[in-house]
Formats: C-alpha cells, sequence, structure tokens
C-alpha cells in the first residue's frame, strides 16, 4: 500500500514577493470556465461508442438525469 506525503495547505495571509503583482481572476469566470468544461464532459461520457464505431456504449441507462444537468448547466453560461 502506497504511502502518501501529508497535505499542506499554505495560509491564506501568504504575500507576493515586493514588485510583483498578482492577477485574479473573477470567480464568476471561473466559476462558468469549470460548469462548461463539466458540461461537455457529460455529453462526451453519453455520446460515447463502442470500438467498432457503430454501436453505443451504453444499453438501458437511464439519462434523464443527466439530460436535466446538461441542459440545467447550459442554462447558465
Amino acid at each position: 500500500m502506497p504511502i502518501f506525503p501529508p497535505i499542506v495547505i499554505p495560509p491564506n495571509t501568504l504575500q507576493t514577493p515586493k514588485g510583483v503583482e498578482m492577477e485574479e481572476v473573477p470567480a464568476e469566470t471561473e466559476d462558468e470556465e469549470t460548469l462548461k468544461r463539466n458540461v461537455d464532459h457529460l455529453e462526451a461520457l453519453k455520446n460515447r461508442i463502442k470500438m467498432n464505431g457503430n454501436v453505443s456504449l451504453w444499453t438501458t441507462e437511464d439519462f434523464s438525469t443527466h439530460d436535466a444537468a446538461i441542459a440545467a448547466g447550459k442554462a447558465k453560461y
């Protein structure tokens, strides 16, 4: 069993060195990009096909919750 090193979370009080300015990405933009990436991922998973290229990977799965999540995500961007 692998042994992982402890996770170190830096304090929120870190300061940038003198002469260095930090650019902050607006949280709204970052959230929108994350949302779009997640919606794209759900669509890609839903549209997967088998190696032969013409048969869906999915058989009897119900995608109603996935479809609802995709629609809700797209409505926000």
